[in-house]
């Protein structure tokens, strides 16, 4: 893996070990925007093939929000910005590619509540203080991917074998899927969901979380659960499916991925954007000028009160999301897509990076227009995570470890390199040595050897626990 070079995700910044045609982190399409920086160091931080946009509560009636309309008083009582906890989150996967993947996770808010912290990309409650080894499990083989499970494991290896281990390092099950290239649990369904990392005619296939016994597989791409169903995104198609029997419930042809909120979803047709509902039905086509996905070129990100893409000039286009008006477009000087600041925020990155030579800055907006413009002169990859800082709201950029606060102001840094995020902190691994950081923090809180022999070494946070990978051991701490 070593000799294969970094591809930069045009949508996130996300840099992945491996060229494929999806991002591991956002499951945007590479087409057109990936960039190859062969001279970045790597972040060695496993990360899950994640789809990028929160989906609803079961209980929130998606259709009949979006025919109302977006009322003032309700806006105005509700707030609007680095509010990570204001919808509880139910993604459970997106597409997995390019085996082996590992990158740094980019563009999406990662915050979390008490009934979102099984979201696999949900950040986790750090180990504040110096952690005892609880169990070491051998693989005997390399991992393709690592994540959390129930104080245990989800693993799957390089040869399509899908390993649950308890909390004592067990195994519960182990299942073979073919050309399995990510697999995540999705623990209020009971369902894992593993997919596929076939170059062609992809599969999604849920597996009983408890016993590991085949549920259903279907073509897909990749999937997220919206709702009390289940939403899986193939090459021309948007399909809900039943989550318990794989049954589908309804489908709508696209010609190219939009992205997903939890109102409903958006697609190209026709080089137009469409919205569907929760229930498939059209909502409306927005007669923007946009530039189509289906070519490559365009990128979409659906926000709580607005849909930032990309205009066929290169332009940032604002769309209203209940009507599909076009809110306002603003061009920040150069080609580009946008990525996603959950709630509330777009970003602009260069869809041409090519290290010093790109543009050096990204623009950043809400629903009014434009907020911030940021210099990018540390790192040219915009990787934003929500943290909280002193009990106010904040977000870190993990490729340069700056810091900023709600007004966008540089207030400190955080290491960068070989590490993983949390609620408080990260995971730092120096040489030898894996230590906890607080953000904001000169010092780590403490620190611990770990002596990695195999290689690659990163570690996976759970909720006061993590999983340390070295080579084909997996290590777990408390």
């Amino acid at each position: 893996m070593d000799d294969q070079p970094l591809v930069a995700c045009g949508h996130c910044g996300s840099r992945n070990r491996r060229t494929s045609e999806q991002c591991f982190i956002c499951a945007r399409p590479l087409t057109g925007l990936e960039v190859e920086v062969p001279d970045s160091p790597p972040v060695l931080r496993p990360v899950p093939a994640l789809s990028p946009h929160p989906a609803p509560s079961a209980d929130t009636d998606a259709a009949e929000r979006m025919e109302r309309g977006p009322a003032t008083e309700e806006r105005e009582a509700e707030p609007r910005r680095w509010d990570g906890k204001r919808r509880r989150t139910a993604i459970i996967a997106a597409a997995a590619a390019a085996v082996g993947a590992v990158a740094l996770a980019g563009g999406l808010w990662m915050t979390r509540d008490g009934e979102s912290v099984n979201d696999p990309f949900a950040l986790r409650a750090a180990v504040i203080e110096e952690p005892d080894l609880a169990w070491t499990w051998d693989a005997d083989e390399p991992f393709n991917t690592v994540s959390a499970m129930d104080q245990g494991a989800l693993v799957v290896l390089t040869d399509g074998v899908i390993v649950a281990l308890d909390e004592d390092g067990g195994e519960r099950w182990r299942r073979d899927v073919p050309d399995a290239g990510y697999a995540v649990n999705d623990e209020p369904a009971n369902v894992v969901h593993v997919l596929s990392s076939a170059s062609e005619e992809r599969t999604i296939t849920a597996l009983d979380a408890e016993t590991g016994q085949k549920r259903w597989a279907v073509p897909g791409e990749w999937v997220t659960r919206l709702g009390d169903a289940t939403v899986v995104v193939g090459q021309e198609e948007f399909r809900r499916i039943d989550t318990e029997d794989g049954s589908e419930i309804w489908s709508v042809s696209i010609d190219g991925f939009g992205d997903l909120s939890e109102d409903g979803v958006y697609g190209f047709k026709d080089g137009d954007l469409h919205a569907w509902d929760l229930e498939g039905d059209e909502v409306w086509v927005s007669d923007a000028e946009l530039a189509d996905s289906s070519l490559g070129t365009g990128t979409v990100a659906a926000l709580d009160d607005f849909i930032a893409a990309t205009g066929p000039e290169g332009e940032v286009v604002a769309i209203d999301p209940v009507t599909g008006d076009e809110l306002w477009r603003d061009d920040p000087g150069y080609n580009n897509g946008v990525g996603s600041i959950e709630p509330g925020f777009a970003f602009t990155y260069p869809s041409s990076l090519q290290g010093a030579d790109g543009p050096q800055e990204t623009t950043v907006y809400d629903r009014d227009g434009e907020v911030a413009t940021l210099e990018l002169t540390k790192d040219p990859f915009f990787s934003p995570v929500a943290i909280e800082l002193d009990g106010e709201p904040h977000f870190v950029a993990l490729g340069s470890g700056q810091i900023y606060d709600e007004a966008f102001e540089e207030v400190g840094t955080v290491p960068i390199g070989n590490t993983s995020a949390t609620l408080s902190g990260v995971y730092d691994m120096t040489g030898d040595t894996l230590g906890y950081v607080p953000y904001g923090a000169d010092d780590p809180l403490w620190v611990i050897d770990v002596e990695p022999e195999e290689g690659p070494t990163y570690v996976v946070p759970s909720d006061e626990s993590f999983l340390l990978i070295d080579g084909s051991t997996l290590s777990l701490y408390r």
